[in-house]
């Protein structure tokens, strides 16, 4: 597939997308795409309606401040399956894992030995979504949060039953039953004041989250955008306040904003049972927020299955030698929203079915193409739910921009 830029860049699209393995999953399957390449995780995965555990970040156990990556890498894995453990599942379950790395020297090296020690073979592994961040504990190198199956509990409950169950959750992980899905856009109130921007945050998007019929307590997992990541501590003991006993488990990146917005904060929430006579997929705005034909502010999926894509980057920088910022960001955006489109195609997808989107750019000019591009990309009835971070680098140097996705076949 080949298409040219309007600079005149030549955009070379080589992905090739195979389903490499579906594993059996008590109630449903999870299929991975995988390219046709030597890429060491999944393209994307597909999942059955099927409850989904969603966890806080995982850092690894430091025994002293400069513990050697390959003992953090294998520290963090430890702690991942402990963790899935306690919630039912396994590694073969994971769908989607998003590493945070401390800085943009480190990502080859994190990411291969993730390779490296990855408890699956290749063909039975998740998708991974990295981004440059560093984590609460300044010494961890890396940290990662995982979605996963939970086979335990779909065999446990007969179908006609699953229909009423509620969100379970602690702060280590919790469980987003089968039935409809919510993905919140960004949400962020203005104060220079982190502890008063988060408060006022958590308010609005419970408030949005009333306007569709549900409630705090079916908030699966808050996402943070924080600056700066020594100051998440405050966070965390206002999610704690606002949600005064078990809070959802929470993600925190760091991200570089204006001062006036320290924080911004997303979720993933249970929409209720599933529902066989609404739209598939639908893209909601709320009448106090901003409308914009770029993102809605709500995105639901009301049954079936969903598609994890990993983070997304161009492919075979040939523009890396360009000196126009904003020609190779123009290369870039074009560049993985050609990928974006074929992995949708291959999961029975397509761009009008997409319900989330993460945008982590790293340069003022990427943020400026994917801003200006957008609108000629996604139907303005239809845009997925977005949220948009500068942090602090890419994984792949010379590159400025990664989008992760999740989205919904478009026959469930």
């Amino acid at each position: 597939m080949n298409q040219t830029c309007g600079t005149g860049i030549r955009l070379l699209v080589f992905l090739s997308i195979t389903v490499v393995a579906q594993s059996a999953v008590a109630l449903g399957q999870i299929k991975r795409l995988e390219a046709a390449s030597t890429r060491p995780f999944a393209v994307a995965c597909v999942v059955d309606d099927v409850p989904l555990v969603h966890t806080s970040l995982i850092l690894p156990t430091l025994t002293a401040a400069d513990m050697p990556l390959e003992q953090q890498v294998s520290s963090t894995l430890r702690n991942l399956a402990d963790r899935l453990a306690s919630a039912g599942t396994s590694a073969e379950h994971v769908v989607r894992v998003n590493v945070s790395i401390r800085n943009q020297e480190l990502a080859s090296e994190v990411l291969a030995e993730l390779d490296r020690q990855w408890p699956m073979p290749r063909m039975l592994r998740p998708c991974i979504s990295p981004v440059i961040s560093r984590t609460p504990d300044p010494d961890a190198l890396l940290g990662i949060d995982v979605i996963a199956v939970q086979p335990s509990r779909a065999e446990k409950l007969p179908l006609e039953t699953n229909s009423q169950s509620k969100v379970q959750r602690n702060q280590d992980w919790s469980v987003l039953p089968e039935g409809a899905r919510l993905y919140v856009s960004g949400q962020a109130e203005s104060s220079a004041q982190l502890a008063q921007a988060t408060l006022s945050t958590l308010e609005g998007l419970e408030r949005t989250l009333e306007s569709l019929g549900r409630s705090s307590e079916d908030i699966v997992q808050l996402k943070a955008f924080v600056m700066p990541m020594a100051d998440v501590g405050v966070v965390q003991s206002k999610v704690q306040e606002f949600f005064d006993g078990t809070h959802p488990p929470l993600v925190a990146v760091e991200w570089k904003s204006g001062q006036t917005t320290p924080i911004e904060i997303e979720l993933v929430a249970w929409g209720g049972p599933a529902n066989p006579n609404a739209p598939i997929v639908e893209h909601l705005w709320v009448p106090w927020l901003t409308k914009s034909p770029v993102y809605c502010r709500v995105a639901r999926i009301n049954r079936g299955r969903t598609v994890y894509t990993g983070g997304i980057q161009a492919e075979r920088l040939q523009a890396a030698s360009v000196s126009d910022p904003a020609e190779l960001a123009e290369y870039e955006v074009n560049s993985i929203f050609q990928q974006l489109k074929k992995i949708m195609e291959s999961a029975d997808s397509n761009m009008n079915h997409l319900v989330k989107a993460t945008y982590f750019v790293s340069t003022e000019s990427a943020s400026q193409k994917l801003n200006e591009l957008r609108p000629r990309i996604y139907d303005p009835l239809h845009p997925p739910a977005a949220s948009k971070a500068m942090v602090l680098g890419m994984p792949v140097q010379q590159s400025g921009l990664s989008i992760d996705m999740i989205a919904a076949p478009a026959s469930n």
